[in-house]
Formats: C-alpha cells, sequence, structure tokens
C-alpha cells in the first residue's frame, strides 16, 4: 500500500518541482535587476546575484584583475572648488548610474570662534559638487543652508557644515545624501548639536538637479546606506537609525546604542534592505566595562540579530577615540567586507534565511599600529585595496597603498610617494591650494577617506584634506587608461566562493592618539578676537588692528615663514639658535585680548578633538603672531622629550615645531563677499 502511494505521488512531486523551477526563474529576472525580491523585503541569496546589478547598488563597478595585482596606482588630484571655509571632504563621494562621481564637501570657518557676541553672520555650508571624469569637469550643485531657506525651514543662525555621508543611489534612481552640524555638540556628555540634519535626496542628469527634502532628524546625521527599496542614515549620539521606503515614502527610526561619545563613521546593508549598525554599550561582566556587538534589522528596522565582536579589534583607546566600521565593500557574490578603525577586517554573509554571518579574518594591513579609513576591490571577489597610515620600520609615518588577497589570505603593503599634477580645473579663487605643497606636508596633515567608489574606467576615488584644502584624489592603476570604459564582468580566473577563516588571534592593537582633523568647537562664552571682521562692527581699539593693519598682519606672517624655512633649509637640525634670534626680532609679545584667546583655545582643547594644525589656524586668526605660534608648538613638542621618536631636548623640539609650521600654508580664511 505504501508502495502504491509513492507511485501515484510522483507525478505531483514533478509537478510541484516545476512550478518551484518556473518561480526561481523569474524570480531571478528581478534579482538581475535589483537583487531583492518584488516586495522588496528580501532576496533569494540561495541564487548567486548579478555582479554588475551588485556594484550598482555599491556605487562602484567591478573590473578584471590588473597585470600585477599588487601594483601602486598613479595619483592625481581632483580639483574642487573653493568656497567660504570649505575645508574637506571627508569620505562623501558616490557616483550615479552614467559614471558621474559625486563629492560633498564640508566647511569650517574659523571666524565663529571670533565674531563679537550677538553680531549677525553668514554661516559657511556644506557644497554638493557632481565630477565627469570622461570631460574632466566638476560643477556645484549647491549648499545646504541654501537649500533649506528654499525649503521653508531656515533658522537665526542656521549652521550646516558637514555632508559627511555617502552618496547612495536608491532603487528609485535618486541620489542619497545628509547634511549635518556639529554646533552646540559634547562629546564628553554625548550631546547632539544645537542644528537639525537633513536627509535629501537629488535626481541627476538635469542641468540644475534641485534639492529634494526628504526628513529632519535631531541627531547629527553622519552616514547613509541603501538596500532593498530603502535608504537608511544613521545619526549620532546613540546610533539612531532612520528608514525611508522609497516607493511608500514610509519613515522609520531606531535606537541601536552607542556609549562614551563612539561614533562609527559608517554602516551597511544588504540586498536584501537588512542594514547592519554597530553598537556599544556598557557590560558589567567584562572587564573593560565595555561591549562590542554588530546588529542586524531588517527594512522595518526590527532586530534580527545582535554579534559580539573582539573589543580589541575595534576600539581605539576610547570610545569617543573610535570612528567604529571606516571601510565597507560590498562584493561580488553579495558578501560585504568591512574593516574597523584599528585596521581588522570583517566578512558578513547574508543568509537566504535568518541572521548573516559574521567572520572575524584579522588584520588587513601587515604594518601594526595602522588607521585605515577606506576600503575598495578591483574584481568584487579576491582582491582588497585600501590606503592606510601606519609607521615605517624607523618609526616615520606615512601612507601606505595596502593589497590584500582572500585566496592566499596575505597583505601587501607599499609606500605612496605623492601626488602627480592636478587635473585642469579652475579655481575661483587666486590662493594656492594646500595640496601644491603635499611634498612639504607631514602625513598628519593629509587625510584619506573613501569607499567602494569608482568610476566607469575602474579608477578609485579618495577623498580627504590637505591641510585645510578639501582633497579628492583619482587612482589609476597602471597599464589601463581613463579613455576607455572598462568591461564590467569580472574575470574569473579562480573559484567563485572565497571563503577565507580567521587567522590565529592577535594581540590587542593599540593606536597612539588619532590624528583628527579639526573639529571646530564653538564658542559659547565671549568670542576670540577676529582680524578679519568689518572694521564698523569690531573696533581696533577693542578688538584689534584696522583693514590695513590685518593685511600687514598675514603679510607679516608670509615673511616669518619664508625666512624660518630657509633658516632650516640652511643650519637643518643645527637651527635652534638662528629661530630663536628670528622670534625675537619678530616679536612675540601678546595684548590682554591675545591672552584671553589664548587661553580660550586651551579650555576649548580639553573638551574637543582638535588637531594640532587646527590649533595654528586658531592662533592665527586671534591674532597671535607667528614667533608666538612657534613656541606653542614646540611646548607640545617638548612634552614628547625622552620618549621613543620623540625630541632629544627642548632645542630640537623648537626645530621640529618649525618645521611643522613652514608646512602650513599662510592665508586668511576664505571669506564670502556678501559678508
Amino acid at each position: 500500500m505504501s508502495s502504491t502511494r509513492s507511485s501515484s505521488r510522483r507525478p505531483f512531486r514533478w509537478i510541484w518541482l516545476s512550478l518551484m523551477l518556473g518561480a526561481l526563474v523569474s524570480g531571478g529576472v528581478f534579482l538581475s535587476n535589483w537583487g531583492v525580491s518584488s516586495s522588496g523585503t528580501g532576496a533569494d541569496l540561495g541564487r548567486p546575484l548579478d555582479p554588475a546589478v551588485v556594484a550598482r547598488r555599491a556605487g562602484t563597478v567591478f573590473t578584471p584583475v590588473p597585470n600585477d595585482p599588487l601594483a601602486v596606482p598613479k595619483l592625481r588630484i581632483v580639483g574642487v572648488p573653493e568656497t567660504p571655509g570649505v575645508m574637506a571632504v571627508w569620505g562623501a563621494s558616490g557616483r550615479d548610474s552614467r559614471g558621474h562621481i559625486w563629492f560633498g564637501s564640508s566647511a569650517v570657518d574659523w571666524r565663529m570662534l571670533a565674531v563679537p557676541a550677538g553680531a549677525a553672520q553668514e554661516m559657511p555650508s556644506a557644497h554638493l559638487f557632481e565630477y565627469d571624469p570622461k570631460a574632466e569637469t566638476i560643477r556645484d550643485r549647491g549648499d545646504a543652508i541654501s537649500q533649506l531657506r528654499l525649503a521653508g525651514l531656515n533658522q537665526p543662525g542656521l549652521s550646516q557644515q558637514k555632508i559627511h555621508s555617502k552618496i547612495v543611489e536608491g532603487a528609485d534612481g535618486y541620489l542619497y545624501f545628509s547634511s549635518s552640524d556639529e554646533t552646540g555638540a559634547d562629546m564628553m556628555a554625548s550631546k547632539g548639536p544645537t542644528f537639525s540634519s537633513h536627509l535629501w535626496r537629488i535626481k541627476p542628469g538635469s542641468e540644475s538637479p534641485a534639492w529634494d527634502h526628504i526628513l529632519t532628524a535631531p541627531e547629527c546625521l553622519i552616514a547613509v546606506a541603501g538596500g532593498g527599496q530603502s535608504i537608511f542614515a544613521l545619526g549620532w549620539f546613540g546610533h539612531v537609525v532612520y528608514s525611508y521606503h522609497t516607493t511608500t515614502k514610509q519613515i522609520a527610526t531606531t535606537r541601536v546604542g552607542s556609549v562614551g561619545g563612539h561614533i562609527s563613521s559608517n554602516f551597511f546593508t544588504d540586498a536584501r534592505g537588512h542594514v547592519y549598525v554597530p553598537k556599544m554599550s556598557f557590560d558589567a561582566k567584562d572587564a573593560a566595562g565595555l561591549a562590542v556587538a554588530l546588529v542586524e534589522l531588517d527594512e522595518e528596522l526590527k532586530e534580527i540579530s545582535t554579534t559580539r565582536i573582539d573589543r580589541a579589534q575595534y576600539l581605539v583607546i576610547s570610545p569617543k577615540d573610535t570612528h567604529g566600521i571606516t571601510g565597507v565593500q560590498p562584493m561580488a557574490d553579495g558578501s560585504i567586507m568591512f574593516v574597523t578603525h584599528p585596521g581588522y577586517l570583517f566578512q558578513l554573509r547574508p543568509q537566504a534565511s535568518g541572521p548573516a554571518s559574521l567572520t572575524a579574518l584579522g588584520a588587513f594591513q601587515p604594518k601594526q599600529p595602522a588607521k585605515m579609513e577606506s576600503l575598495f576591490t578591483y574584481d568584487g571577489r579576491r582582491y582588497l585595496v585600501a590606503v592606510a597610515e601606519s609607521l615605517s620600520v624607523g618609526g616615520q609615518a606615512g601612507w601606505d597603498w595596502v593589497v590584500h588577497d582572500l585566496q592566499t589570505k596575505q597583505s601587501t603593503a607599499t609606500r605612496l610617494e605623492g601626488l602627480i599634477a592636478p587635473l585642469p580645473i579652475s579655481y575661483p579663487s587666486s590662493e594656492a591650494p594646500a595640496w601644491k605643497n603635499l611634498k612639504t606636508l607631514s602625513p598628519e596633515q593629509i587625510a584619506f577617506y573613501g569607499n567602494t567608489t569608482r568610476d566607469d574606467q575602474g579608477n578609485f576615488y579618495l577623498t580627504g584634506r590637505a591641510a585645510y584644502t578639501p582633497l579628492v584624489v583619482r587612482a589609476q592603476m597602471p597599464g589601463t587608461t581613463s579613455d576607455e570604459p572598462i568591461p564590467a564582468q569580472v574575470l574569473a580566473e579562480y573559484p567563485d566562493e572565497v571563503s577565507p577563516t580567521s587567522p590565529e588571534p592577535r594581540p590587542p592593537v593599540r593606536e597612539p592618539e588619532p590624528k583628527v582633523a579639526a573639529k571646530l568647537p564653538l564658542a559659547e562664552k565671549p568670542p576670540l578676537f577676529d582680524p578679519l571682521a568689518p572694521d564698523d562692527s569690531v573696533t581696533a581699539k577693542n578688538h584689534g588692528p584696522g583693514t590695513k593693519e590685518r593685511s600687514d598682519l598675514w603679510e607679516a606672517r608670509a615673511d616669518f615663514i619664508k625666512e624660518l624655512r630657509a633658516i632650516l633649509k640652511a643650519q637643518g637640525d643645527r637651527s635652534a639658535s638662528a629661530i630663536s634670534d628670528l622670534c625675537k626680532r619678530s616679536g612675540r609679545d601678546l595684548n590682554p585680548e591675545m591672552k584671553s584667546s589664548l587661553s580660550r583655545i586651551a579650555t576649548l582643547s580639553r573638551t574637543t578633538v582638535i588637531s594640532l594644525d587646527g590649533k595654528v589656524m586658531m592662533y592665527r586668526v586671534a591674532g597671535l603672531p607667528e614667533a608666538s605660534i612657534l613656541d606653542e608648538l614646540a611646548k607640545s613638542e617638548a612634552t614628547s622629550i625622552g620618549s621613543r621618536n620623540g625630541p632629544r631636548n627642548n632645542q630640537d623640539a623648537l626645530v621640529r615645531a618649525a618645521r611643522r609650521l613652514i608646512t602650513l600654508p599662510v592665508r586668511p580664511p576664505v571669506v564670502s563677499k556678501d559678508r
């Protein structure tokens, strides 16, 4: 009887299998479009995804592996037009489906420390730029404050200094990004900014594309990611996640959690629309009292899983000093590779059902300690590449081009030696951008960021800053050309599946104090002296010199630096005595206002992360003479006397400080004409 039943059911089994196969084939049509199901809430990850689709959603292309995968690329600068207060591009890059590259610049206004109490001022604003790699042209696509005014969202004193997020193409063809501000934020107290952040979208391809306002958030929106039919934004403090469904227009939010002022630079999504966010929390059972995990949320922001991460592979010094996930690269098979601030590599594999699997793959950069804030791939399968800041054998800081082979589990680091001539981009300002002196800038004055962004020719795009100038760099691999696109398909000369396993655990990485670009603190108390303020609002008697004296002041700075450079060139390490004589001749006396400014800067430095370069610009804006600024730098250098790679004595500290000072461009902050 059982045999009869079995025989009678066989036709139904074949019919059932045929229906299932038909469903999979028809489902594959949609998968080849966006890699998600028609509902936008899931994907059949049991089927291979189309690499071209994965690349498009990630804002990149997958290309054949170069003949020499370990070769160092040629670096060329893409000039970003100057706008008032422009300082950097903090990893805010992306591309549209036409292959155009987009950048978001961030502004820092040193004047805001110095405007008299109650004085009205026009705050500098973050700008959006569109770059055509083939024509090598760049266009300003607007700024955040102007767009908020158009949207009727202006506020007195409104500030929108940053476009920090990736610029992400959604399933609807729009580019999504966020603008934000840090006014009034307090990292120590985990207090957010005074002004809200905003999620925007823009439709590429039109002559004058408008910004569409999506949502306003009280948190500072630092990152944006897209997956499924949704766009997600990450805000600090507390790692608050917002979702915007591009079809239903519905908005949802949830708090994942973070402590101690910790902010992750990035988070990411998979093809299903699941979003992955790092979480830091207090743990009484842990010896250090902290726990780190990666939280998986579905497209409706419901928690799917929480996976613990080794704290030593994520944390740097303290929560507020840790940048969290610093590099993200989706792969051709739908998995996601990411690196953390200490330079550790992880692989996340989404599953057809249930939570994704997370594998720790060990240190990405063979040199330790190292700081990585970028991640790219050639082919989306075997190789990962990145730029990392690290120490050489002799202890000299510098930047390395690092290639990691997932098949052999080996990394190769090669020192980057400099950047070649810029692309033919015009500049509104006659001032020479800081990157023209890159060979004289120290590594800590240069910052590189960037994830996934590549053009149709396969060039990588790194972003960051050179002193106080935004830096956008095109990295071109040898043997390729920028004239013809590289085919998008991947040459599979190795197995489709690369399943590396975690190596032996390394001891905890302890980096030196991270070199973070100045995050401008805003004075809530009486502001500092402003040597650039208009004469009719700031009198010479109470606040400093008039127009001619201001001009003479900056000319005197340039003369001081010129003479200081000549002394160092002629006498080298034995120039301390001549430098001291120069300071005496130039004068280092401070009036009461300058002393007050110096005290305020010192106070702000104890509660806000400010780079040494940032302090120098504050000193200059406050009117301190170059000789006094050199004294402050020498004091800072002297704190390391006797330490490894530190100065031998006070004279050596003075020489080191002088070498640092001559690398900083001497120019007044950019001020808009309508002020």
